[in-house]
């Protein structure tokens, strides 16, 4: 389960019935390398076509995406979200 979810209008409803439009997941300090990317990876399986990963002690973010690897963010903290399937 993510730290937030994100879905369009048209997703409002009390159970999500389609993937995300992305993701954020905040790293637990007790959580390891490896349980991370698992996360990751069970996001991307489910069809989030972004995840952005939130290190609050590092002070860093992440971005990975369908189309990009796991990449870290430098100012300015820009992400761009595209979803040409959903017309946003």
């Amino acid at each position: 389960i993510p730290d937030l979810a994100v879905f369009t209008r048209h997703d409002r409803q009390r159970a999500a019935t389609t993937a995300p439009l992305f993701t954020v997941a905040a790293v637990s300090p007790d959580e390891t390398w490896s349980e991370l990317q698992d996360k990751v990876r069970d996001h991307l399986a489910m069809g989030v076509g972004t995840v952005i990963v939130v290190d609050p002690r590092a002070r860093t973010v992440y971005v990975v995406s369908q189309a990009r690897p796991l990449h870290q963010l430098t100012p300015p903290l820009v992400v761009r979200i595209e979803v040409p399937e959903r017309g946003v």
